[in-house]
């Protein structure tokens, strides 16, 4: 089921879409372009490199892609939720704000011209989501409603994102990629550091022991809030992608 995070995403990437009036040509950090006709060990290999060559470049936005800037990306509204035996939480952002993006590393990647379907994975050394948040649930039977400032950051979270990519012919005469099928999960993070000021009302000895609590259970919190985490950099990744794929044409994307 679509979250709200998901849906505010959704009307960046429908954004870049509309926005795409004319062929665009590959810009220029991610070249040179790879040969279709490589083998897929070696197409990936190069896409791969490509791909990596060109993140910090994308993160700081592209106007001709209408592709925003990524340091921080601004996500109008994102929710996250935990509901398990010891805690049933529910945090709440507007806006949220995603860091560390620029910084990610794509890996393991395979692109199958063939069957027009891609697979890799990413790693976000430090993906940290900050702002003002809202909370509601419980903690060990403890209300924990409370507002103010937070930070969530999540060392070398890795993805996993695979999608199929048929090919279309525009009204302009151009065939170009589209993206269908997109899949994505938390396949791990090496740890998780939390911040939230605020708690219980600004009950500043309770909220620091909640907040102590919930950095020695992290890896409990990121196994049931994965799946959001994980819905947000899969929204970017497709924002990344719909802005590259809606301008521009197989013919400039790839060489013969």
């Amino acid at each position: 089921m679509a979250g709200p995070q998901q849906a505010a995403l959704a009307v960046l990437v429908l954004a870049c879409v509309a926005a795409a009036a004319h062929a665009a040509k590959l810009p220029s950090y991610l070249t040179p372009r790879c040969s279709r006709s490589l083998p897929t060990p070696a197409l990936s290999a190069c896409c791969e490199k490509l791909a990596n060559q060109g993140v910090s470049s994308l993160a700081y936005g592209d106007k001709k892609l209408r592709i925003p800037s990524m340091r921080p990306l601004i996500v109008p509204h994102m929710s996250l939720s935990q509901g398990t035996q010891q805690i049933g939480l529910n945090l709440t952002w507007e806006p949220a704000e995603i860091w560390g993006l620029e910084d990610s590393r794509l890996y393991n990647m395979t692109m199958d011209w063939q069957n027009k379907k891609a697979v890799f994975d990413v790693v976000i050394p430090r993906f940290t989501l900050a702002g003002h948040y809202k909370s509601s649930g419980r903690v060990l039977l403890l209300p924990v409603n409370g507002e103010g400032p937070s930070n969530m950051t999540v060392y070398n979270l890795r993805v996993h994102y695979s999608y199929d990519w048929p090919i279309k012919k525009n009204p302009d005469g151009k065939e170009y990629v589209t993206i269908t099928n997109s899949a994505i999960s938390i396949s791990g993070a090496d740890g998780m550091k939390l911040d939230f000021q605020g708690m219980f009302n600004g009950d500043p000895l309770l909220g620091n022991q909640m907040n102590a609590f919930l950095n020695e259970n992290w890896r409990e919190l990121i196994r049931e809030m994965g799946p959001g985490m994980a819905e947000a950099t899969g929204q970017v990744t497709l924002l990344v992608m719909q802005g590259l794929t809606s301008h521009v044409p197989v013919s400039e994307m790839f060489d013969p």
